[in-house]
């Protein structure tokens, strides 16, 4: 309203508000002379207002700071009828060479450019101050990274835009992203040579991607494409549909410059400022993670020398992943948990130093320290009485004549703590209870739950469940697909033995005995367990899981599991849970699991001699 405006407009003069967010008619209102700064977000029409509305700033002579966020669309929006239908050919003409030349300031990335300079010269005025003023991004830039102006950004990007540019030639910024990010669009905005195979856009993408240093987010590709146009490399054009309320857009195509360099050759561009903001964030994370890993007691002198430049990689992302965990538990004031997981380290490390002495080799020889965490992740994750395999071991990279004593020590470690954790699970005496038989092979549901949801993910085009399903049906152990991720972070063998259960649900062949091995399912006396819960609370584990819990709210198992649990365990938060109820219901969770993969696809289990 009149007043709000009024009462904001009063405020900022009197500097009773430091900030005002307004309008370009409002803010060429305002006559006050100590602004010390004027951002415009989103490009003005042409040179003469951008130089009238950044003069708002600074005129008491003191130093002023003017800033433009834009994006190479914001220079193509005012060129159409909207805003020039009513100019004669001359005005018109003028208008659009001040909106050119506006385009060329802002964007431009000259590295012996200055801002100040080209704003004058469009003016036909000469620079006091000579060729350089000292004081625009483009000079600063150049005082403070001198000698890293530019750079080759053939692997760190550069490659990846050409490529998608040239997969879907004349499109938009949007249908570019798309590809970028490895997706897929619609078969038309291919190229012709590409229309059949999409998938080979979305590998090629992904590979290229991976010759990079570090993940980059989409917009770091996107601030590579004004650089690219700069040099030649891209052609950009003006497109505007048929539609009387279209919009123009910029599309983009490969120069020859653009199709010599596709496969190879250096792309040196000018560093974008973005890009260095991006760098200087990676670099203060990178200092954190290691910081933070030295407080844990870490010789970073083990770690990979790539891996401390980037700040990521296989050994650290392990390292990352055993800390959290133990931050986990402390978080959750289980200095139990914690101990046990102490101790568990530190008879690994003792195994190792053993076998370092032994060997007369360097302990990290042995087991380098990122390889060590992950095995202890997974040992701790394993239920109670089961235990590492050797194979697995091996097969996750752990090479030690010692291996049987590796695993005769990681036996002790469960025999010392995960035996009062099985006792607190248990009620009674389970000893001699009859165990789930299986017959040989692969078990293939009829059908998939009617329920299940496939979910595959844009870059793999596969389901999480699905790339541990798939390492299984090669033949690997879970223990060892539970250490070693592509990510270098390993994940708990109970999460590897979800996955493959939720292929069942999925209606994919699973062999349930060789599953078994590593991850025991109910007992007879467990599954009739399950049978009653079913009983007692008249939930249906086969039913829409959004509507098949209590009075049609979504279905939880420890509703499920109610009858075992009972009320005041169901009721409490889960840090009021003591360790042994939290144990129990850790148990009766892995029973679950097994039963609801086995109900859902209407396996009927059959039950053999005693254990």
């Amino acid at each position: 309203s009149y007043p709000d405006r009024t009462d904001a407009h009063t405020d900022f003069l009197v500097g009773r508000v430091s900030v005002i967010v307004a309008t370009v008619a409002f803010g060429m209102g305002i006559d006050k002379p100590d602004i010390r700064r004027v951002v415009h977000w989103g490009a003005c029409k042409t040179v003469e207002e951008y130089y009238q509305q950044m003069g708002r700033a600074g005129r008491d002579g003191l130093p002023a700071e003017c800033i433009m966020y834009a994006d190479p669309a914001d220079f193509v929006k005012y060129d159409d009828d909207f805003y020039l239908g009513g100019l004669g050919a001359e005005a018109r003409a003028a208008t659009l060479k001040s909106m050119g030349a506006l385009r060329d300031f802002a964007m431009g990335d000259n590295a012996d450019g200055c801002r100040r300079a080209s704003l004058l010269e469009f003016f036909k005025e000469k620079p006091a101050f000579g060729k350089h003023c000292g004081t625009c991004d483009l000079c600063t830039n150049r005082d403070a990274h001198g000698d890293d102006l530019e750079r080759d950004f053939q692997w760190e990007g550069a490659r990846v835009v050409l490529f998608a540019v040239m997969a879907c030639p004349g499109q938009a910024m949007t249908t570019l992203e798309t590809i970028i990010k490895g997706g897929t669009v619609d078969g038309w905005k291919y190229h012709s040579s590409l229309k059949a195979d999409p998938a080979r856009v979305s590998r090629k993408i992904d590979s290229t991607k991976e010759r990079m240093k570090r993940k980059k987010p989409i917009g770091y590709f996107k601030d590579l494409v004004p650089s690219l146009v700069g040099k030649g490399y891209l052609a950009q054009t003006k497109k505007q549909s048929q539609h009387q309320y279209s919009r123009p857009y910029l599309v983009y195509d490969l120069t020859p410059k653009g199709k010599v360099v596709l496969s190879s050759g250096e792309i040196v561009l000018p560093v974008p400022p973005s890009v260095r903001e991006q760098e200087k964030l990676e670099e203060e994370k990178m200092r954190k993670t290691l910081a933070e890993l030295e407080g844990k007691g870490v010789d970073l002198q083990q770690i990979p020398q790539e891996e401390l430049e980037a700040g990521d990689g296989e050994a650290i992302s392990a390292l990352k992943r055993w800390y959290s965990y133990i931050d986990y538990w402390e978080g959750r004031e289980r200095s139990d948990v914690v101990d046990r997981l102490d101790d568990l380290k530190g008879r690994i490390e003792a195994w190792r130093m053993d076998m370092a002495e032994r060997f007369r080799m360097a302990p990290a020889s042995v087991m380098e320290e990122h390889l060590l965490v992950k095995v202890a992740y997974a040992a701790a994750s394993l239920r109670a009485g089961t235990r590492m395999d050797e194979d697995a071991l091996v097969a996750a990279g752990v090479r030690s004549n010692g291996i049987d004593e590796l695993t005769a020590t990681l036996a002790d470690w469960a025999k010392t703590w995960k035996e009062d954790e099985k006792d607190g699970a248990n009620d009674g005496d389970g000893a001699g209870d009859s165990t789930m038989s299986f017959a040989p092979g692969a078990f293939c549901p009829k059908n998939s739950w009617a329920y299940a949801v496939y979910k595959p993910n844009k870059k793999t085009g596969k389901a999480t469940w699905e790339l541990s399903y798939d390492r299984f049906v090669e033949g690997q152990n879970p223990q060892t697909i539970a250490m070693t991720q592509k990510s270098g972070k390993p994940i708990q063998v109970a999460t590897v033995v979800g996955h493959i259960l939720e292929a069942i649900v999925q209606g994919r062949a699973v062999d349930l005995g060789r599953l078994a091995l590593v991850e025991p399912p109910p007992v007879r006396s467990d599954w009739e367990e399950m049978i009653r819960c079913e009983r007692d609370t008249g939930l249906d584990p086969t039913g829409d899981p959004a509507t098949s819990g209590p009075a049609g709210e979504r279905f939880a198992m420890k509703d499920f599991l109610l009858p075992i649990m009972g009320n005041s365990f169901v009721l409490k938060e889960w840090k009021e849970r003591t360790p042994v109820e939290s144990a129990k219901f850790t148990k009766w969770c892995g029973c679950l699991k097994w039963y609801l993969a086995l109900r859902r696809v209407g396996y009927e289990p059959t039950f053999g001699g005693g254990d």
